[in-house]
């Protein structure tokens, strides 16, 4: 069985047309500019892109009230209008007979608009979504141990493939899963990933 990520594994996240998300943005740069600099404002805006929201807003010490106001912000955004595509790898995924499953973190209206304007939501058994303002939040690990116990599938019959050493690749290993690293620019090669590989072109040396 496998386990992707979504966000820089299938697509490149900074590929979504950043104008639909201005308002939301918008309320975050505001504020750091206001209460910062520009450059630190700038900063929070490129790690909104690069990193889950959760983590980028602990990382700069978002207030709560600017976290409330850029949610509320994109519940108005017309997701309709989102425009990606999967990596032009991505049918050597669609090629594995293995049974896939999803796993991928963030806000669940916009992952759930990722997915539908990918148009991949066909080739996965099973879609999970690790949502930041889930409560009780189980995280990807959580999400993993409750894979096993759904799919009564041992740990080393699982391969967890993705790009974030802090989240899917560090999760899958503690669970004992064999895990594959996607290399992106911005990630360096985790001591958790067996493999790292730069196309999914590779996997099925790998996997098999």
């Amino acid at each position: 069985m496998i386990i992707l990520d979504l966000d820089d594994t299938i697509f490149e996240t900074k590929s979504m047309n950043p104008q639909i998300f201005d308002s939301a943005i918008s309320i975050v740069k505001t504020y750091y500019q206001n209460t910062a600099t520009e450059k630190i404002a700038a900063k929070v805006v490129n790690s909104l892109w690069s990193d889950p929201i959760d983590i980028a807003f602990k990382k700069y010490k978002t207030p709560t009230p600017v976290i409330e106001n850029f949610f509320k912000a994109l519940e108005e955004v017309d997701f309709q209008q989102l425009e990606i595509k999967p990596y032009d790898d991505y049918p050597e995924i669609k090629s594995l007979k293995h049974q896939k499953l999803l796993v991928t973190t963030g806000y669940t209206k916009l992952q759930n608009a990722k997915i539908k304007a990918l148009q991949i939501a066909s080739d996965f058994d099973r879609i999970y979504i690790d949502d930041p303002k889930s409560n009780p939040r189980i995280y990807k690990l959580g999400i993993f141990k409750q894979i096993m116990v759904e799919t009564k599938k041992e740990a080393k019959d699982i391969w967890v493939i993705g790009d974030n050493p802090n989240s899917e690749i560090i999760s899958g290993k503690k669970l004992g899963m064999r895990t594959i690293q996607r290399k992106t620019p911005k990630r360096e090669k985790s001591e958790f990933a067996d493999y790292l590989i730069e196309s999914f072109e590779e996997l099925k040396e790998i996997i098999q």
